[in-house]
């Protein structure tokens, strides 16, 4: 229920909007409330501070640029940026704003779901393929990695 009494709808909150704000929290990567809001067509906007970075499944095969913005933001002034282009995104920019919305639709293998109703046999075995890529880009990486650059 929000502050006026009148039932909050997140579903029909997210179909209404163009862009969902991604803030890291206590975990830097996406929480279900944004695949919420992305399984609706709301595009998300993922901001982090300087020096941070937000993690993003299936980055090595999904084309998370093609619908996702991704900003970093130092400053207050930098985010009153980022969020007035957002507006004059919305208000001039509706053809953009489509076309990232049919490649989030497109991003086969993004969403998955348990139930054998809920998604096809095609995305369910994108949902494999991006799983076991997404794997096999981390086993290549992980050789490589120094923990020490975190305290750095």
């Amino acid at each position: 229920v929000g502050g006026s009494g009148v039932a909050l709808n997140f579903t029909q909150m997210y179909q209404d909007a163009d862009f969902c704000l991604v803030l890291a929290g206590h975990l830097h990567d996406l929480t279900k409330r944004c695949y919420d809001a992305m399984a609706q067509g709301c595009l998300p906007v993922v901001i982090t501070k300087a020096r941070f970075w937000m993690a993003v499944p299936f980055s090595a095969h999904n084309q998370w640029q093609t619908f996702a913005t991704f900003r970093k933001v130092p400053t207050k002034d930098k985010l009153r940026d980022v969020l007035r282009h957002l507006l004059t995104l919305h208000a001039e920019g509706q053809d953009e704003i489509r076309t990232r919305r049919l490649a989030l639709s497109n991003a086969h293998g993004l969403f998955a779901s348990h139930d054998p109703d809920g998604c096809s046999l095609e995305e369910s075995h994108a949902f494999r393929d991006n799983l076991l890529q997404e794997l096999a880009a981390r086993q290549q990486v992980w050789p490589h990695m120094r923990s020490g650059w975190l305290f750095e």
